[in-house]
């Protein structure tokens, strides 16, 4: 994959939580992010995309960590809607991590703030490029 790439962390301090976002890094240059912030090889488990047509993906390390991939920086309505996508499995795991079921009578309210939180973070780095 050539051209701009990007890599972040958004830290949900409220749970605890760090999700790695990586936009238009190859399968290698990922694995070597999660190595270089301390994760051994052999828990980084599959990062690939589920095809060659998927513009997205949400990963999880066999120790839990999360990671929103985007092929490229989102920049227009499609990408972005692929972001949202990735950004709700993102807070699925999550609230499914810390135990949060989600129903909207009680848990929704949880699942928005997470998703707008996340959001936003992302949004503010995206348009710095």
């Amino acid at each position: 994959m050539k051209g701009e790439s990007l890599n972040f962390t958004v830290t949900v301090d409220v749970y605890n939580y760090d999700l790695m976002v990586s936009f238009g890094e190859t399968d290698k240059e990922l694995v070597n992010r999660f190595i270089k912030n301390g994760y051994l090889k052999e828990t980084i488990g599959d990062i690939s995309y589920s095809s060659d047509n998927s513009f997205g993906c949400f990963i999880t390390t066999h120790t839990g960590a999360g990671c929103i991939r985007l092929r490229k920086i989102p920049k227009n309505p499609f990408e972005y809607g692929c972001l949202a996508h990735e950004i709700f499995h993102s807070v699925e795991y999550l609230m499914c991590a810390v135990g949060v079921i989600h129903n909207k009578e009680y848990s929704g309210e949880s699942y928005a703030y997470a998703i707008q939180y996340i959001t936003e973070q992302i949004y503010k780095k995206t348009q710095k490029c």
